[in-house]
């Protein structure tokens, strides 16, 4: 009875040091961790939407370049005048602090039933097609962009995207997510017995009557308390997902650019 009372005392012991262990600070990223994983699981099929779209744009863009393409030039150009002279520190800074702002927006603007995130999607993917095309163009003097030199340029630019477009899809898919979620919750509220076609159609129908639709949604959805807490539920998420998963992707991909491009012009 002695030992199993002293077994007793030393498991107790143990269970409160995990208790104070889980509620202190490793506690707080284990679950803060746990909790964006879940929800970037759960948005997955918006992650895989984005990134679909967004590949067809760039396709599209790559073969149609001629699009837009005085506005584009124009971009580029400015780019390139803001970044000049900048030290490889700088022109990293210069790259993180505009991706992050771009993905903060796409989150964020969300809101707007996700028509904002998905106009950032059309944007983003005929650029990134466009200036393929063009680096493709050069290395092949302008003639095919599908010689084998065109090719290799292509690859040699993948590294500059492999962790900038996946944040930027993710936190587009986070801002559709928001929006979405804004409109079917209300729709759902109203009308629990509502088919999957039918709430379908009505998101799309308010998408296209944003104007008079968003007003609606977001009066509704700050009236009512159970659709307040389910979009603030939502919105607080998001914005953990951004934190802990987008904004880090965006600083490692703004050292590799920042420091590979100037590599380039020195």
């Amino acid at each position: 009875m002695v030992k199993k009372s002293v077994k007793n005392k030393n498991i107790g012991k143990k269970g409160v040091k995990k208790k104070k262990r889980n509620s202190g600070l490793v506690g707080f990223v284990n679950s803060n961790f746990k909790l964006t994983r879940n929800y970037l699981r759960e948005t997955l099929y918006y992650v895989l939407f984005v990134f679909v779209l967004f590949l067809i744009i760039g396709v599209f863009a790559f073969f149609y370049p001629f699009l837009f393409q005085e506005q584009i030039l124009k971009i580029i150009k400015n780019l390139i005048e803001q970044t000049a002279g900048l030290s490889p520190i700088g022109l990293t800074g210069f790259i993180m602090y505009n991706n992050i702002k771009t993905a903060f927006f796409a989150v964020l603007f969300g809101v707007m039933l996700g028509i904002i995130p998905l106009s950032i999607t059309v944007v983003n993917g005929y650029v990134l097609g466009f200036v393929a095309n063009q680096a493709a163009l050069v290395e092949c003097d302008f003639v095919s962009p599908f010689c084998l030199a065109g090719v290799s340029v292509l690859w040699k630019l993948l590294p500059h995207g492999i962790f900038e477009i996946p944040a930027i899809i993710i936190s587009i898919a986070l801002g559709v997510r928001l929006g979405i979620s804004l409109v079917a919750n209300c729709i759902v509220f109203y009308n629990r017995k509502i088919g999957k076609f039918s709430l379908g159609f009505l998101i799309i129908l308010s998408m296209i009557f944003f104007f008079i639709a968003f007003p609606i949604v977001f009066i509704m959805t700050l009236v009512n308390e159970g659709l307040r807490k389910r979009f603030l539920e939502n919105f607080g998420n998001s914005l953990r997902v951004f934190i802990l998963v987008v904004i880090p992707l965006l600083v490692i991909a703004g050292l590799i650019e920042g420091f590979l491009i100037w590599s380039l012009t020195v």
